[in-house]
């Protein structure tokens, strides 16, 4: 350790060979003075550790020096001498700075104590003034490093909210700016090139430089970090070498005005996916190591998030190609469904219609040859009316099978009672000659007490004795149905169990799409119908089954416990008095127009017949109808534009529309529409008589009202 520096001023040489002679053997390094004029000049080098000041000397005293010296070295401990001491001035020199005081003459002994106090407390106040700076670096960087824990935090939250790779880039920029308070900062990832690098995301530079700059692996400080994985801090961005070597043609001068000096890797787990390079603080305090160790903390933050990213994109578009497969697939399986229900329905339709035409073309050539038996010819039109009823069932249950079913069930059912119907139906059916021709059957019945649901008795039946009559072809060896119900919650539970061939898991995948049947002469619609009716009663069907194991179908159907509403009324009444009326008749099928007119004219009816919505309303100008009668389906003008246009010119009015597809949805536009009835076709001819009397009795009410 080096010899504390003591200063000596007194103007009489014998005291300062005395004072050097004492302070020197305590092994102190001593410079004298004779005056204070001497020792102003030596206060500008090294400090001193001490200073031995006399008060009284020629030109400038001691005390006058102390001012100087505590305002040039304030850590310098002074001690007065002075042989004409007073308290007064003792006091004074303590004011100014002075440690202590000694008086003249004194004791050897005194001085060596009194020096070696006074270096001891400098000594100690030198120790304090370290390690309070010691304290103050300590709390400095610990306050840093909990800054940046709290931003590496903060920024793990931040990208983890992030989904695209650019939102992360973003916020990462973001974080290092602010953070660093850099000139510049840019991200550079590997391209498809897995040797080269590309800007993608930075803060200060031009795009022109973004779009334009490339570096290669092992080039430059970028390319030497991205090689070899370990971060680079360049403390002589103009002495080290790695700077120069970026200073290619190719890439802007702007880029390189302001050259890289900290580059950190951006790592994934096998490997390096891009750099992060961070150019000069904007404040000029240089970066150091520990910049170094927190920029590769957040880099390692972004290397997750950026595969984190770039999987959710992954996953994104592999969810994009699925959704369009899908999309193909269900388009694939639509049309495979219309084909095979178009050929259900052509198949029916084509057994209908040759029965229709056979007895029509039997009619016309029995007409031809003049001999007509009214007997054969009231056959004829007998077994065309029945074959004409049996396709619209098929279309009826063509609009069940889809859930398009006309109307909502408003009665209370008892689900036990339907049971027992059903069993009877059975026990019928099996005391026939089906019944010999196949193994034993047993029915049984679990039933427990259940309360009312609200829908259809008959329906409900109907798919009970579809779904029994079933059981039974699936046991042609005999066997056991069971029946059973329950209650569940806010469901009853009906279950019919049988003990049959049962199921593949391909005939379940189908069971209740339409016209899917493995029967040889079925039509595949029993159960389609089922699920349809169970489904408007609010309820839902499921199949439980296994080879050789039986079926067992549950349905459960919603518990209802408000009052139920009675049965509506019957929408059409026949009147009393049959009354004739003028009536505008509108379609655009000729054949339907020609029976429309011929039916209401037999009937006393003036009829006026248009073939389009626009002729229609040209004749309502000149005839003025009581009553339309209207298509809904025609081109151009629908029929609901033309009841529109004809309410408007006459609201009191009364149109009637017939649709061959008459729905909830063409229920509540006519409704809209203020139409007064919607009829479905085909139509019998009592029905639109009946309709056209309480429409035209209905018209008649309003007007007397």
């Amino acid at each position: 350790m080096a010899p504390d520096r003591v200063l000596v001023v007194d103007d009489e040489p014998s005291l300062r060979y005395v004072l050097s002679t004492v302070l020197g053997g305590m092994g102190c390094d001593v410079t004298c003075a004779a005056s204070a004029e001497d020792a102003l000049p030596l206060l500008d080098g090294e400090p001193f550790a001490l200073a031995l000041l006399d008060i009284v000397m020629p030109g400038m005293n001691g005390l006058e020096l102390l001012g100087i010296l505590r305002e040039r070295s304030p850590s310098t401990e002074v001690v007065i001498m002075t042989s004409h001491a007073s308290i007064e001035t003792a006091v004074d020199a303590i004011r100014k700075g002075a440690y202590d005081y000694l008086h003249k003459p004194f004791e050897i002994d005194e001085v060596s104590a009194t020096a070696a106090r006074a270096l001891e407390k400098r000594r100690l106040l030198e120790r304090n003034r370290e390690l309070l700076e010691t304290t103050e670096r300590q709390n400095h960087e610990l306050t840093a490093a909990v800054q940046r824990l709290a931003t590496l935090n903060a920024a793990g939250v931040g990208f983890s909210g992030r989904a695209s790779v650019q939102a992360v880039l973003d916020l990462f920029l973001e974080i290092v700016h602010k953070t660093f308070d850099a000139e510049r900062v840019s991200v550079m990832l590997r391209g498809v090139d897995e040797d080269c690098l590309h800007i993608v995301a930075a803060r200060g530079l031009d795009a022109e430089i973004i779009r334009n700059t490339r570096v290669r692996r092992g080039e430059g400080v970028a390319g030497h970090v991205f090689e070899s994985g370990l971060p680079i801090l360049v403390e002589d961005t103009g002495a080290d070498a790695r700077t120069q070597e970026t200073a290619r043609a190719d890439l802007a001068p702007s880029f390189m005005s302001a050259p890289i000096v900290l580059c950190v890797a951006i790592k994934s787990l096998d490997s390096i996916i891009g750099v992060v390079n961070v150019t000069n603080r904007r404040v000029g305090v240089a970066f150091d190591h520990g910049d170094a160790e927190f920029l590769a903390g957040l880099c390692g933050q972004l290397a997750v998030s950026i595969e984190r990213a770039r999987q959710t994109d992954r996953l994104h578009d592999a969810v994009r190609i699925l959704k369009t497969a899908q999309d193909r697939l269900v388009s694939s399986e639509r049309i495979n469904a219309l084909g095979e229900m178009a050929a259900g329905v052509a198949h029916d339709f084509n057994n209908i219609l040759n029965g229709i035409l056979g007895r029509a073309q039997l009619g016309l050539a029995a007409a031809e040859s003049g001999e007509i038996e009214p007997a054969v010819l009231r056959s004829s039109f007998t077994m065309i009316e029945t074959l004409s009823r049996q396709g619209a069932d098929v279309v009826r249950r063509i609009q069940e099978s889809v859930r398009n079913r006309r109307e909502r069930p408003t009665n209370a059912v008892n689900v036990n009672e339907v049971v027992r119907l059903g069993v009877e139906l059975i026990h019928t059916r099996l005391s026939g000659t089906e019944g010999t021709a196949r193994g034993p059957v047993e029915v049984r019945c679990e039933l427990e007490e259940v309360p009312p649901t609200i829908g259809n008795s008959l329906e409900l039946l109907q798919g009970l004795s579809n779904l029994m009559f079933n059981a039974l072809d699936a046991m042609p060896d005999g066997g056991v149905i069971t029946l059973r119900t329950g209650v569940e919650g806010q469901w009853i539970r009906l279950e019919i169990a049988d003990t049959g061939v049962g199921m593949t898991d391909a005939v379940k995948s189908t069971l209740f799409q339409p016209f899917h049947t493995t029967k040889p002469d079925g039509n595949g619609l029993g159960l389609s119908i089922v699920h349809a009716l169970v489904t408007s009663m609010g309820g839902t069907i499921q199949a439980t089954s296994a080879v050789t194991k039986g079926t067992t179908f549950t349905i459960l159907l919603p518990v209802h416990t408000a009052a139920v509403s009675p049965p509506p009324p019957l929408a059409i009444t026949p009147p009393a008095e049959p009354r004739r009326a003028r009536v505008l008749v509108v379609d655009d099928e000729p054949y339907n127009l020609e029976f429309y007119s011929d039916c209401l004219a037999m009937h006393g009816h003036e009829v006026i017949a248009a073939s389009c919505g626009s002729e229609a309303l040209a004749l309502f100008e000149r005839h003025a109808p009581e009553l339309v009668i209207t298509d809904l389906g025609m081109p151009g003008m629908t029929g609901w534009d033309l009841a529109a246009a004809i309410k408007t010119r006459d609201p009191g009015l009364p149109v009637i529309i017939l649709s061959g597809w008459a729905g909830q949805e063409e229920e509540a536009r006519a409704r809209e529409v203020n139409v007064d009835l919607l009829l479905a076709k085909p139509i019998d001819v009592v029905y639109l008589l009946e309709a056209v009397q309480q429409t035209l009795n209905a018209g008649s009410q309003r007007k007397c009202a």
